[in-house]
């Protein structure tokens, strides 16, 4: 396992597309800042209660933690690059024979993108953070609680999205296809995200509130107003969702033949 996660490092660190995978994140970032700074000048002079947003770097960090936005949707999409130029390469076909367990090959590459992917969004976050009060401001007065609450909502943000992650993995194992992959990535992301947006607002209809808030997406956006029950209902679904999904792509892994 070490020695599969010694190469996985020695690899990735030649690979370009990290180098570029951060300068997207960073430009997107920025970019998101400066556009919600144009359209708050834009908005300057109008009814600014109508708007279910705040024009502050405390809200622009919030936002970070939408899996359907900006960085939540582009690193499955890195992700899912990576990942299959391991199949279509012949990579994990000389791994097997090389003698590593099949396991543990799939522990390595789950392992390496927890890593990548969960790195490029806390930068994005605390891109996100930092520029949007620089050129915004925080928007609130800024003391140990908000400081608390900054690392509790990075803490919950970063453990929810490792399911995102262990999700992509598992996808682009069964299918082995960069194209396959995303159309089954992002559609599975934007669908459950729509389901969350809406039992967000719908917490009358307790069976669909209790069902949804049980899916990472719903988790995730709903981070600024998490309780201690949710954030007990995030910890427990996300050590689940990553037992799945780990379970089922070493068995996955294991049953079918590597060509």
């Amino acid at each position: 396992m070490l020695n599969l996660l010694k190469a996985e490092y020695v690899k990735l660190r030649r690979d370009r597309i990290l180098l570029y995978s951060l300068i997207i994140v960073a430009i997107l970032s920025l970019f998101l800042v400066l556009s919600y700074a144009s359209i708050e000048i834009l908005l300057k002079n109008e009814q600014m209660e109508y708007i279910p947003f705040d024009f502050n770097g405390r809200d622009i960090f919030l936002s970070t933690f939408s899996p359907s936005q900006n960085v939540g949707l582009l690193i499955p999409i890195i992700l899912s690059i990576i990942l299959t130029r391991e199949f279509s390469y012949g990579t994990i076909r000389n791994k097997v024979i090389c003698g590593h367990k099949k396991e543990n090959i799939y522990l390595s590459l789950l392992i390496s993108s927890l890593v990548i992917g969960l790195s490029l969004f806390l930068i994005s976050a605390l891109i996100n953070l930092l520029f949007g009060s620089l050129v915004l401001g925080y928007g609130k007065s800024f003391n140990g609680d908000e400081f608390l609450f900054i690392l509790k909502s990075i803490g919950i943000g970063l453990l929810v999205y490792s399911t995102i992650i262990a999700f992509t993995v598992f996808i682009a194992t069964l299918v082995r296809s960069l194209g396959f992959t995303l159309i089954i990535v992002i559609i599975s992301t934007v669908i459950l995200s729509m389901f969350s947006s809406l039992a967000a607002f719908q917490e009358d209809l307790t069976v669909f509130y209790d069902i949804v808030s049980m899916l990472p997406h719903f988790q995730l956006i709903s981070i600024v107003e998490m309780d201690n029950n949710l954030v007990i209902k995030s910890i427990i679904t996300t050590v689940i969702y990553l037992s799945l999904f780990t379970g089922l792509g070493i068995l996955l892994l294991k049953k079918r033949d590597i060509k």
